[in-house]
């Protein structure tokens, strides 16, 4: 009798371990599964519950893609370089480097709203956008020459996005 509870201490045992060992991979980054851009340079990747949503800072498109990678449609945002994508629940937001803004566009591109980049100076690029069911957090860099060397600066912006309604009467 000893022997089987110390057999089946063993055994729960090294269940026990081989299940941490699973959720230790699993927290390592196992990849479960791949597929090919369809740009070469992907930037911003966002998730809006049914598709992804992947900027491509070469071609200066917005992909939406199905999980396995095929293509749903695609649009040409405002601003020349999309960056950083984020997801509000209802809208996409997508950083540009180029014009230092940031859109709230539609599903099919139409703008709704443009916000300058924040931060000390134009050169401010958006390069990150989270949503947090609240705000849109924006992680920027920027660089520019001056005096002959690189300056770098980077910081992470929390933005309040006020909706402002106006209703007119006649007096």
């Amino acid at each position: 009798m000893k022997g089987r509870a110390v057999l089946l201490a063993s055994v729960l045992g090294a269940l026990v371990l081989l299940s941490f060992s699973v959720q230790n991979v699993r927290a390592k980054g196992v990849v479960v599964d791949n597929f090919d851009s369809p740009a070469r340079t992907p930037k911003g990747l966002a998730w809006d519950g049914t598709h992804l949503w992947h900027a491509d800072y070469y071609t200066g498109e917005i992909y939406e893609l199905k999980t396995d990678g095929s293509w749903v449609s695609s649009f040409v945002p405002p601003g020349e370089k999309p960056g950083g994508l984020a997801w509000d629940g209802t809208h996409l937001w997508v950083g540009d480097f180029e014009t230092d803004k940031i859109y709230e566009l539609d599903t099919e591109g139409n703008v709704l709203k443009a916000i300058n980049s924040p931060g000390s100076s134009p050169g401010t690029r958006p390069e990150g956008l989270a949503w947090d069911g609240t705000h849109l957090w924006v992680a920027v860099s920027r660089k520019e020459t001056a005096s002959g060397r690189l300056m770098q600066e980077a910081k992470i912006y929390e933005l309040v996005l006020l909706q402002l309604n106006y209703v007119l009467f006649p007096s």
